[in-house]
């Protein structure tokens, strides 16, 4: 089964009339439009839409958290 696109071409799932994210005339739908928006406002983007250092610097340190730690472990159900 083929994918099609929308006007700006999006590849489109099988089944669908627009690609995920935006609308049928190929704008980006309001949510996802408001997420960018937010991103850009709180200083994690570039207008380019590339991460800000400060971005990158979140990144890193959720990389070295380890919140698994604080879930007990769970005996093995067999």
């Amino acid at each position: 089964m083929e994918r099609g696109y929308d006007p700006k071409g999006h590849p489109i799932m099988p089944g669908s009339d627009h690609a995920a994210g935006y609308n049928p005339d190929g704008t980006e739908d309001s949510w996802v439009k408001g997420q960018d928006e937010w991103l850009h406002k709180n200083g994690l983007i570039n207008p380019d839409g590339s991460p800000t250092q400060k971005e990158k610097d979140m990144e890193a340190q959720s990389e070295n958290d380890d919140f698994g730690e604080d879930i007990p472990d769970e005996p093995d159900p067999e």
